[in-house]
Order: C-alpha cells, then sequence, then structure tokens
C-alpha cells in the first residue's frame, strides 16, 4: 500500500488508499499539505487512527479539496466544534459514573480494615504470593489469553482499511459498536454466573466460540486477496467483515467476565493479609497479557505477512483452551 509523496504548496497531487481519496493530512507545521509512505504494517497503527479519525469529515461534500486549499475555514471550524462537543459529552459521562459510585452506599456499608496479624518479609512477600494454590496455572493463563485476541484485533480494522472499507464505517464499528458489544458481553457472563455457571466451564464454551470467530476472520482476510473480492456498500462480505468485529468483542467481553471471576477466586485462597497484593498481581500480569500483542502486531506482520501473523494469533486463541485442561481442583 504505497503513498505517493508530494507537497501542496507546488501544486503535487497525492494518491490514498481506496476509501481515502479525498482525505488530506496536515503536517504539525503551519500551511504545509504532506503525504507520506506507508510502507509496512509496523507504521499502520498511527496512520490509520488518523484516517479513522479524519478521513470521513474530509470527505463530506461541503469540506472539498479546493476549500479547504483555498484556505476557508469554515470546514476547520465545524470540526473542531464538533470534537470538542465530543469530548465534552465524554468527560460528563465519566464525571457522573465517579459521583454515582462515590455516592453508592455499598461505599458506607464496608467495615474498616483490621490489624494486620502478620505482615511478611518484603524479601519473602512474592515466594508467600506463589505459594498460594492455582497461583502459578493463574498467572499462566491470565498472561496468555488474550494474546491472539488482542493481536488479532488491533490489526484486521487496518487490514480491512486497505482493502477498501470505509474509514468512517470502520471508526464507528470498530469503536463506539465494539465498545457497545464488549459491554453486552460481560453483563451476559456476569449474568450466567450469578446462576450458578462455574468459572471455568463458561470459559471453555466461550473460547470454543472466540476460536471460531478468529478462524472466520482469517478466512475473510484470505479471501480478501481473491480476485473480485470487494468491501462496497451493500456487499455480503462487507456486513460479514462489520460483524465479525462486534462478535469477537462481544465473546472477548464474555471472556474477560469469566477470567476476572477465576482470579478473585484464586486470591481468596490467599491469606487474609495477602490477598489484595496477590490479586493486584494477578491483574498486572493480565494487562501485560492484554499489552503486548498490540505492541508487537505491526512488527509481527512487519516481519511475517498478514496471512502467516494472522495463523499466529488463531494459533495463541487455542492456547487457553489447552491451559483449561490443566487447571488445578481449587479452582474448579
Amino acid at each position: 500500500m504505497a503513498v505517493k509523496a508530494g507537497v501542496g504548496a507546488t501544486g503535487g497531487q497525492a494518491r490514498f488508499p481506496a476509501g481515502l481519496a479525498n482525505a488530506q493530512h496536515r503536517d504539525p507545521g503551519p500551511g504545509v499539505w504532506i503525504a507520506g509512505r506507508i510502507s509496512s504494517p509496523a507504521s499502520w497503527p498511527g496512520r490509520a487512527a488518523h484516517h479513522l479519525g479524519g478521513a470521513a469529515t474530509a470527505a463530506e461534500p461541503g469540506c472539498s479539496r479546493a476549500r479547504r486549499g483555498s484556505g476557508h475555514t469554515g470546514c476547520a471550524a465545524s470540526e473542531a466544534k464538533g470534537a470538542g462537543t465530543r469530548q465534552h459529552c465524554a468527560a460528563a459521562t465519566y464525571w457522573l459514573a465517579a459521583a454515582l459510585a462515590w455516592a453508592a452506599p455499598a461505599l458506607g456499608q464496608m467495615p474498616w480494615p483490621q490489624a494486620a496479624e502478620h505482615t511478611p518479609h518484603t524479601s519473602h512477600l512474592l515466594h508467600d504470593l506463589l505459594a498460594v494454590p492455582g497461583t502459578l496455572w493463574t498467572s499462566g493463563f491470565v498472561l496468555s489469553y488474550k494474546l491472539g485476541e488482542q493481536g488479532a484485533g488491533s490489526l484486521f480494522p487496518l487490514f480491512l482499511l486497505d482493502h477498501g472499507a470505509s474509514a468512517s464505517d470502520l471508526g464507528l464499528w470498530s469503536g463506539l459498536g465494539a465498545v457497545t458489544c464488549s459491554i453486552a458481553g460481560s453483563s451476559l457472563g456476569g449474568a450466567l454466573l450469578a446462576r450458578h455457571w462455574q468459572p471455568l466451564s463458561l470459559l471453555k464454551s466461550v473460547l470454543k466460540l472466540r476460536l471460531g470467530g478468529l478462524a472466520f476472520q482469517t478466512a475473510l482476510l484470505f479471501h480478501l486477496n481473491t480476485p473480485g473480492a470487494s468491501l462496497d456498500p451493500g456487499t455480503v462480505l462487507r456486513g460479514a467483515a462489520l460483524l465479525s468485529l462486534c462478535l469477537q468483542q462481544f465473546l472477548g467481553g464474555l471472556v474477560t467476565t469469566g477470567t476476572f471471576t477465576v482470579m478473585m477466586h484464586c486470591s481468596q485462597l490467599a491469606p487474609r493479609t495477602l490477598q489484595a497484593t496477590h490479586y493486584s498481581l494477578l491483574a498486572t500480569l493480565e494487562l501485560l497479557g492484554k499489552l503486548l500483542p498490540g505492541t508487537l502486531a505491526g512488527v509481527l506482520a512487519d516481519g511475517l505477512g498478514p496471512h502467516l501473523c494472522y495463523a499466529l494469533f488463531l494459533a495463541l486463541s487455542a492456547l487457553p483452551l489447552l491451559e483449561l485442561g490443566l487447571a488445578p481442583n481449587t479452582l474448579a
């Protein structure tokens, strides 16, 4: 996916990926229109984020290239106003959520922490944490259960963008749609666990569904390289691709709820004075397992190619299913 370099001041014309023909890129320096070169998947995340956030408004009839090039400021003012409104709504939502949480009656009913009966020496703290039954298995599981999902989820929208998908559609479905589906999946997971589903049994079922969803995404990726494959509006392939984005997020929410339930169960097996520290250790490992794939996904796609990279993510998604077969009885 090459882009010809050009500078608007000299009349040069830039070529952009399909679906972004009207998008313009402004350099941080004032008044310079630039076009770069997207040479490898490792450079996609930053540029694609710019595409997803700005391409839709750049392609609007009222914000044409001629008006932008002639110094018309109406479009920029409209975009800035819309962005400011969204930021204010998001900030108000966060403040409302914080106020509701702070005013929750449950906080006033929480008992004050009792004085610790035994404080372990610092040199023995890690040993005491790892000695808790099930800690080693849980640590390995929370490190690996999101590797394939996060890696594939960070690259799949970029692959769709590269094959001509609409930037505005991808921004909507991989943003608002994905978050909505993830919340719905987490809520369903909590409801199922409240109905006395065993966390490990729930995880085993949902992980199989997630593996099937990722296999479907891999098949779509291979099919997009066949002659005649198109992501134009109204095509079945486009609908299937956007649906797979939301389905993976929904299943990811289910898996996350089950995993955190297992983490809490494991921490309850620790001595009372170590439970909070034990859970913090597991939560840190879980976050590390989520961050690693997104950090390395571009490098892997650049070095292995998109198809082999996605096959690797598919294999990593099968790993947690194998680990569930080794779960200790203390967590059952």
